[in-house]
């Protein structure tokens, strides 16, 4: 239908249609919205546009599971994944056996990510806390290195998205991220306040700690 046509002529808009029966939250639009997913997924334009609305109700977003999974294969469906996957994670709506099957691809995203920050020092990806905080939840060789490749980025705002993770995550960052931030005029207070909410105020460099 228009759907389709909208494939064939102008993809960009597919989103945007989407989006409209993700907002509508009814069993029905859902339903719809499965089905037009399983024809194919837009070759183009901002599938962000889908969060969070996507998982507003966690009820409606287990109609699109488990295809909504499989879909984290595709370079531009996954990049508004994390955060939906940490939803169905903290919500019990999702196995440990099912992230463990999506996780090459969140992997493959980091890597683009990377790519992209090489080229420009300045890029901070939307959904990049919640896409560190999915790392570090899976807290395993691959995904730690993954962060420590972000952590060598000269963006601040990078760095502070690994350190925020690790930490929630109960994972100890490295001495030298903590003190880069803590010499930062912006994120110092944030971090410390950090570390108090996760009970590691030693870890705070005690010759900051009156800045």
């Amino acid at each position: 239908g228009a759907f389709q046509t909208l494939k064939a002529r102008n993809s960009e808009l597919q989103y945007p249609l989407l989006s409209v029966l993700s907002r509508t939250k009814t069993r029905e639009s859902y339903e719809t919205l499965k089905a037009l997913l399983k024809r194919g997924l837009p070759s183009t334009g901002y599938p962000n546009l889908l969060n969070p609305s996507i998982t507003d109700s966690l009820e409606l977003t287990e109609i699109l599971m488990p295809d909504l999974l499989e879909y984290c294969s595709d370079t531009l469906f996954v990049l508004f994944m994390p955060d939906v996957l940490l939803k169905l994670q903290e919500a019990g709506k999702v196995s440990k056996e099912q992230l463990a099957g999506v996780q090459p691809s969140v992997l493959a995203l980091g890597t683009y990510y990377s790519d992209s920050m090489k080229a420009d020092s300045r890029y901070f990806p939307a959904g990049f806390n919640r896409y560190c905080n999915l790392l570090a939840f899976f807290n395993d060789r691959a995904s730690l290195n993954q962060l420590r490749i972000f952590s060598e980025s000269p963006n601040i705002d990078v760095l502070n998205a690994v350190v925020m993770a690790m930490l929630s995550n109960d994972i100890v960052p490295e001495d030298a991220w903590i003190i880069k931030l803590a010499k930062d005029d912006f994120y110092r207070m944030h971090l410390f306040e950090k570390l108090k909410e996760e009970n590691k105020p030693a870890l705070f460099p005690a010759s900051m700690a009156k800045q």
